[in-house]
C-alpha cells in the first residue's frame, strides 16, 4: 500500500466518525429534550430500550402517576448511524395503567413489543424497591 492510499483511507475514517460523532451528539440532545419534557408532566418517567448495534433501536418514555396511569409517552427511533434520531408521540399508551399493561396484545411491531416490555421492567424494578 502507498502512503496515499493509506491517509485517504484515514481521512475517509476519520469523516465518518465525525459525522457519527455528530448524529451521537444530535440524539443525547433528543433524548435530555424528552426526558426533561415528560418528567415535568408526571409523578415519574419510566423508559425501556430495544437496541442492536446494526439495527434500527427504539427507547420508549412513559411518563406516569405514581398509580402507574400513563400521562404522556414518546418514542425516540435512532439508527446506529447516518440518520437523525427521531421522537414520535405513542399516544396509544396514554391514560393505559402500567400495572395492567399487556405489550403483547397491543398489536406492536416485534421490535417495539420488547421495547415496551423493558418499559414494564423498569416500572415494576423501581415499584418494587417502595415496598
Amino acid at each position: 500500500m502507498t502512503t496515499t492510499l493509506l491517509s485517504n483511507i484515514l481521512i475517509i475514517i476519520g469523516v465518518i466518525w465525525i459525522i457519527a460523532g455528530y448524529f451521537t451528539y444530535m440524539q443525547t440532545i433528543k433524548l435530555n429534550k424528552v426526558v426533561h419534557e415528560l418528567g415535568e408532566k408526571a409523578d415519574r418517567l419510566y423508559s425501556g430500550k430495544n437496541a442492536g448495534f446494526p439495527r434500527t433501536r427504539r427507547i420508549a418514555f412513559a411518563a406516569a402517576t405514581n398509580s402507574g396511569t400513563i400521562v404522556d409517552a414518546r418514542i425516540l427511533k435512532a439508527a446506529f448511524i447516518f440518520k437523525p434520531a427521531k421522537v414520535v408521540p405513542f399516544p396509544e399508551l396514554i391514560g393505559k395503567n402500567l400495572n395492567k399493561l399487556d405489550p403483547s396484545a397491543m398489536g406492536l411491531d416485534p421490535l417495539m413489543e420488547k421495547t415496551m416490555y423493558n418499559v414494564l421492567k423498569d416500572f415494576h424494578a423501581r415499584n418494587s424497591k417502595k415496598r
